[in-house]
């Protein structure tokens, strides 16, 4: 254990180094907005399983900040607000984030925001670009991330995907504090450390 529907501008840029993620197939793009298009059915029929499942299954083809709005939608109504508003600030934060395309869904997770925040630390995770985070079985978005993790405190099964590649432990998430998980394919390493003397201080950003 370690302590601690804009879906066609799909190439997005990584966060803070000017270059570019390699831009899902056209094939890849038509499955992912199909399989929105039945999350948000599952989700207004209050099936949260199907609802998650389908979002995933978007993420997955073709990571999207849709994708993350919806995946919140569902972790919000299955009782997980700590997941909810981290997935909400980094659909609002994605650079590929058309905001004319659907109004309502930013001003949701703005409000979604700004709901009470249970106690929460950080998790900053750095790797391999384009691999898959899925934290306690749920996707919750590909590298480089846009903003640190929130996760709630406590010990959460990490696993970061590349293709067929694999690399998975438990981590220690510490109330208010930042960690940074450093994860490398080719040593099959994962490295956490806990920053020093950093307090993150409780905020709806």
């Amino acid at each position: 254990m370690l302590a601690l529907p804009a879906l066609v501008a799909a190439r997005s840029r990584s966060h803070g180094s000017g270059r570019e993620r390699e831009r899902p197939s056209a094939e890849s793009l038509e499955k992912a907005t199909q399989h929105l298009t039945d999350a948000r059915a599952a989700l207004k029929g209050r099936d949260l399983t199907g609802a998650y499942r389908l979002a995933a299954l978007a993420f997955r083809e073709a990571p999207s900040p849709e994708a993350l709005f919806v995946l919140g939608q569902v972790a919000l109504a299955e009782g997980r607000p700590v997941d909810a508003q981290d997935l909400m600030r980094r659909y609002l934060a994605d650079p590929n984030l058309d905001a004319g395309s659907d109004a309502d869904e930013p001003k949701e997770a703005a409000r979604i925001l700004e709901l009470p925040r249970p106690a929460a630390g950080q998790l900053s995770i750095l790797g391999d670009r384009g691999a898959l985070v899925t934290i306690d079985d749920h996707v919750v978005g590909a590298l480089p991330l846009v903003r640190p993790l929130l996760v709630a405190p406590g010990e959460h099964r990490v696993l970061l995907e590349r293709g067929s590649a694999r690399l998975e432990d438990q981590v220690r998430i510490t109330v208010g504090r930042l960690g940074e998980l450093r994860c490398n394919f080719a040593s099959k390493a994962l490295v956490l450390t806990l920053l020093p003397g950093v307090l993150w201080v409780n905020d709806a950003s």
